[in-house]
Parts: C-alpha cells; sequence; structure tokens
C-alpha cells in the first residue's frame, strides 16, 4: 500500500479547523466567566407632577440576577442636565453614579408618590394624586 502524503491544501484546511474549534473553544470560556452583570431598573420622579413614570433600565451592575425583595430606595443623579430622581425596590449592589437615599426632599416626596402608586399618565393625569384636585377647586369656590 503506497502512502499519499497531504498536499499543502489539506494541511491549510485541517489548521484552519483546528483554528476554528480553539475559537469556539475560547468563545465559550468567555461566556462561562465570573463577570455577571445585570440591568438596574426604576421609576424617573416628576416632580412638577409628583408622580412616577414606567419602569425603565437605569444602568448596568454587577453582579447576579436582579433582586426586587427590598424596601424602596431614591436614587439621585446629578448630571450637567440637572437633577434626576428614580425609585426602585431592587436591591444592592446600587448603580455607581446615583446616590442612594440621600436627605433630599424631593427623594421624601418620590418614595411617597411610589407608595401611593402615582404613576404618571401620557395625558398629565396621575393614579393617585397627593392632593385630590375637585378638592381644591371646591375650597377656592367656597374662599
Amino acid at each position: 500500500m503506497t502512502r499519499v502524503a497531504p498536499t499543502r491544501g489539506r494541511r491549510i484546511a485541517a489548521g484552519v479547523i483546528v483554528a476554528a474549534c480553539v475559537g469556539v473553544v475560547g468563545v465559550g470560556a468567555l461566556a462561562c466567566s465570573d463577570a455577571v452583570s445585570h440591568i438596574y431598573t426604576g421609576r424617573a420622579y416628576n416632580p412638577a407632577r409628583d408622580c412616577i413614570g414606567p419602569t425603565e433600565s437605569i444602568d448596568v451592575v454587577k453582579g447576579s440576577d436582579a433582586v426586587f425583595t427590598c424596601d424602596a430606595v431614591c436614587l439621585l443623579s446629578a448630571g450637567e442636565g440637572g437633577a434626576g430622581y428614580f425609585v426602585s425596590s431592587e436591591c444592592a449592589p446600587y448603580p455607581s453614579f446615583y446616590s442612594v437615599n440621600p436627605a433630599d426632599p424631593v427623594c421624601t416626596m418620590a418614595l411617597a408618590a411610589a407608595v401611593r402608586g402615582d404613576l404618571c399618565f401620557e395625558d398629565g393625569g396621575s393614579a393617585a394624586p397627593s392632593v385630590d384636585a375637585g378638592a381644591v377647586t371646591d375650597a377656592k369656590k367656597s374662599d
């Protein structure tokens, strides 16, 4: 039986296959690394309307899956566009660039709106206003 030497093309193909297999193993190792993170969510507080918006992503934080069994916190972000207030019942770790429960009267109002379940409506109203608009109107009429 005569042995045929592998051609240059076969050697290159074999090298490509080996490289592809090593690449797949490398990507799989990255996917299984210890670098775990998740999206931290909260509801933006609207101070002018005294209500909270829909749940939205705030930041990406390190840690395993999000847990929502903690007491609500107020998160304050002071950036170039002004202060941003969010309310969240997601447990720590908290986003890095936010103050958590700062001594700020707006945070007190934000947490109160969350307790009331006062969600902002697109039409300008809200689910559970802190003051009944009808009662304010009636009180003004009697003055």
